[in-house]
């Protein structure tokens, strides 16, 4: 994978956001896009995985493991599967992703494709670039926490981002 299906993940994300006319972090909701694009969002049982991709051609459903209580969790796994889908990932009728798997963010590889998607989705260029905009004296973790508790993701995520 080179650094091209990188900036085409992210691409991707921002066609959505300006597809549904997104303008501001608490129009991002995944559910509402995923059904948008032909994908239904469930929770349920499952075995050594965060969240799973089920896809038929142009219909899927992604399952998030319902043993998981952290709710920025759930969007980054959601996000994460629907780029799964919307890249067209699809080599297999289901794709499971592991924890691991949503944790892989450099090389290149699918995993990495897809969590550049959910970053983007989750937390756009657009919007984030502003707000981190500031002096030197202001950069601090309590920055990165504001901007992650805006869009209700994960500090890992917002950091990385």
């Amino acid at each position: 994978m080179s650094n091209l299906a990188i900036r085409k993940a992210a691409l991707e994300s921002s066609r959505i956001i300006d597809r549904f006319g997104i303008t501001k972090p608490e129009d991002i909701r995944l559910k509402d896009i995923a059904f948008a694009l032909g994908v239904d969002v469930i929770e349920g049982r499952l075995e050594a995985a965060a969240a799973s991709l089920v896809s038929c051609g142009d219909k899927a459903i992604i399952r998030i493991n319902n043993k998981e209580t952290d709710p920025n969790r759930k969007r980054f796994s959601i996000a994460h599967e629907l780029g799964h889908f919307v890249l067209g990932h699809g080599h297999k009728l289901q794709k499971v992703c592991s924890t691991h798997d949503l944790n892989t963010w450099y090389g290149g590889s699918e995993e990495m494709q897809a969590n550049t998607f959910a970053a983007e989705l989750l937390l756009p260029t657009k919007f984030v670039s502003p707000l981190c905009d500031v002096d030197a004296p202001d950069i601090s973790f309590n920055l990165i926490r504001k901007i992650a508790t805006i869009f209700r993701v994960s500090l890992t995520a917002t950091a990385i981002r």
